[in-house]
């Protein structure tokens, strides 16, 4: 390290003096001490390469583990969709236990006469003359 220092402090003198009498050949040449200014900005800058990668691989991987396809925002989306969907299948399984029950009292050997009758009045949408037809909305059932 100190035939380093001492060489660099060598050449320090020839460019003083060589600029004292003005024989610089090459003005347009780096100086050592701004030599030893780049050099130490190469180490600093190889230093920090590593850090940077692995920042930028983080920032990469946590972007898509919180965004991405199967991240943590759509695991959210999915779960609600799921949710909607099981309401959805509650509504139609009441729904279709009802049918099934009104089914089964068709089926009966002595069919009901009247739920016989509500059917198939409902169904081919007939009545008597001297009836009044009331209209319901089929979601009041």
């Amino acid at each position: 390290m100190r035939a380093r220092e001492a060489r660099i402090a060598r050449a320090g003198q020839k460019i003083a003096g060589a600029r004292a009498t003005g024989l610089t050949r090459r003005a347009h040449r780096v100086s050592l001490p701004d030599m030893a200014a780049r050099s130490e900005m190469q180490r600093l800058l190889r230093l920090a390469v590593g850090p940077v990668v692995a920042a930028c691989i983080a920032v990469y991987f946590g972007y898509h583990a919180l965004v991405g396809e199967h991240g943590a925002l759509s695991l959210m989306e999915i779960e609600h969709r799921i949710t909607e969907v099981q309401a959805q299948h509650d509504v139609l399984r009441e729904h279709r236990q009802r049918l099934e029950l009104r089914a089964a009292q068709l089926k009966q050997d002595p069919a009901d006469a009247d739920l016989l009758d509500e059917y198939v009045r409902a169904l081919l949408h007939v009545g008597r003359p001297d009836e009044i037809v009331i209209l319901l909305d089929a979601d009041a059932e």
